[in-house]
């Protein structure tokens, strides 16, 4: 099996050699089912969520789940008018 190990940057994801300095890591559908995907997330302790590559062709999982690093604020619905 081949993982593919990817770093978030201002230009997108660029390849990293280890899950260790990675922040996204990837496998091929023909390699890993979705649960075995499960199984070497929790091993590398990516928490994320398994996700379907843009492609299809792969499982993505991140680092930290989305929840835990998307920004968030208040917003007052009466101030729009």
């Amino acid at each position: 099996m081949n993982i593919r190990c990817f770093k978030k940057s201002d230009s997108g994801n660029i390849r990293v050699d280890s899950p260790n300095k990675a922040d996204l890591i990837s496998v091929s559908k023909d390699d890993v089912s979705k649960e075995q995907m499960q199984a070497v997330a929790k091993h590398f302790d990516f928490r994320g969520d398994i996700r379907e590559s843009a492609s299809g062709e792969s499982w993505n999982v991140y680092k930290v789940p989305f929840s835990e690093y998307a920004p968030t604020f208040e917003f007052d619905l009466s101030s729009i008018k």
